[in-house]
């Protein structure tokens, strides 16, 4: 891992510790977030993830049922790793994620954008640690007034 990198993956996992967030129970704020989230793209799925040392773990989630995934199997760690927002067409047929087991195993994972969650500065600096993303079972084009 590049120097830059790592300072950034020991940052995040700072910020996520002094937020005390990972592991918490359900709150209003971030489940609205999810549904307007969801209604604005018409998708059947979207959820709040932060990305912890070895896993996705869902502050808020719609038509999604895990509480985590493995972090190495996560496009939202990705996001989160490189800051920036990931829009896929359509996952089963992108040369890189629709190669993945975990994406090939579910034909109904079409249409998938995330946008990295910026946390609050810590030492000066802000990193992302988490991500908003939506998810649906049919290819889509993201129009810029959704992706706004």
């Amino acid at each position: 891992m590049p120097e830059r990198a790592a300072k950034e993956e020991v940052l995040r996992q700072r910020t996520l510790s002094a937020l005390r967030i990972l592991d918490t129970v359900p709150e209003a704020e971030f489940d609205a977030l999810v549904r307007s989230a969801r209604r604005i793209f018409g998708c059947r799925t979207a959820y709040i993830s932060l990305i912890d040392t070895a896993r996705q773990w869902f502050k808020a989630r719609e038509g999604f049922a895990p509480d985590e995934v493995p972090r190495e199997c996560s496009i939202c760690a990705t996001a989160v790793a490189e800051n920036r927002e990931i829009v896929v067409n359509n996952l089963q047929e992108h040369p890189v994620y629709g190669s993945k087991p975990e994406i090939s195993s579910m034909p109904e994972l079409q249409f998938f954008a995330t946008i990295p969650l910026m946390g609050p500065e810590l030492d000066g600096e802000r990193v992302a640690i988490g991500t908003l993303c939506v998810i649906d079972d049919r290819p889509h084009r993201a129009a810029c007034e959704e992706l706004d």
